[in-house]
């Protein structure tokens, strides 16, 4: 083998390496997208449903408030009568 054979067996090696170095990255970049898209997706809805049971929750504590509040001004007129 010749120097110039040796060069261009070097340089299709280095070539061949940088073309799939760089398929990994737009591969790996296209993944990372998928998986930052995925989790918006599924943090939204958890937050979405969070809200949702906070508000259940919300609403319940404030009936259980309202009726309480409710109660004990009955009780406090029926005792003044």
């Amino acid at each position: 083998m010749d120097l110039q054979t040796i060069f261009y067996i070097i340089g299709i090696i280095s070539m061949f390496l940088w073309i799939a170095l760089f398929i990994v990255v737009i591969v790996m970049l296209y993944r990372i997208k998928q998986s930052v898209e995925s989790f918006k997706s599924g943090f939204t809805g958890k937050v979405v449903s969070l809200f949702k049971e906070k508000n259940v929750e919300l609403a319940s504590a404030l009936g259980l408030t309202v009726a309480h509040f409710v109660i004990d001004k009955l009780k406090k007129s029926k005792k003044s009568n």
